[in-house]
């Protein structure tokens, strides 16, 4: 079932933070197995979990610590890179 974020208040704040971790290992174990040549950095870029910049002519990859969890799996379920326009999958 896909869930959106209507369907998510009824979690505690716990609750929600350990279904959408289990929802972010699953999107990544997916990607992991459509895209087998990538090295796992590369996924979690191209996924939209960490960010990559060049600062001075150096490439910093960025993680922002304090997002919650369930914003990372919305930012992954927006992402075309793992939901190419009109293709969602329901989980």
């Amino acid at each position: 079932m896909f869930m959106n974020a209507e369907s998510l208040r009824k979690y505690t704040k716990e609750d929600l933070r350990q279904t959408a971790n289990r929802k972010i290992l699953w999107e990544i174990r997916m990607m992991v197995e459509k895209n087998p040549c990538m090295r796992f950095n590369q996924l979690l870029t191209n996924m939209g979990i960490v960010e990559e910049k060049t600062v001075e002519g150096k490439r910093i990859v960025e993680c922002n610590w304090n997002e919650e969890s369930v914003d990372t799996l919305e930012k992954v379920w927006k992402n075309p890179f793992v939901y190419p326009p009109n293709i969602k999958k329901e989980i």
